[in-house]
């Protein structure tokens, strides 16, 4: 049980550590020339979204598939022979990222990207961790 959970937190910060140095490495590669601002009305926050480079966009999705596909691998693999922490942390990112893309007004391409990134990351990272014996 206690392994379980440990492996279920430690996932979902997996993930969300992935998702955060890509993040990181974005506003690196591709500069942005202002600022985001989160309490933007919804058309200013839509017209920044649209001013990003296409790479720019996609190098999100990446960190996206990759948390996903990290934090489910951890999850999954620290938790063997149980999935549940594994199918747990995927169904968090999973909700999360349809929470953000229809909380933030992303282009409806994009919005669908976001959502397939995630899902097949979170597949990914059960695949990766099929059939590896669980660390002790």
């Amino acid at each position: 049980m206690l392994r379980s959970l440990l492996s279920t937190v430690i996932g979902v910060l997996a993930a969300v550590l992935i998702v955060l140095i890509m993040q990181a490495l974005a506003g690196v590669l591709f500069p942005a020339g202002k600022a985001y601002d989160p309490d933007a009305p919804a058309a200013e926050i839509a017209n920044y979204i649209a001013s990003q480079p296409l790479p720019a966009l996609l190098w999100g999705l990446l960190g996206d598939a990759m948390g996903a596909t990290g934090g489910v691998f951890v999850a999954a693999h620290y938790a063997q022979p149980n999935r549940l922490p594994a199918v747990i942390v995927s169904v968090f990112l999973i909700v999360g990222m349809i929470s953000n893309v229809t909380a933030l007004p992303y282009p409806i391409w994009l919005s669908i990207a976001s959502v397939a990134a995630v899902t097949i990351g979170a597949l990914t990272g059960f695949g990766l961790s099929a059939g590896r014996p669980a660390k002790s």
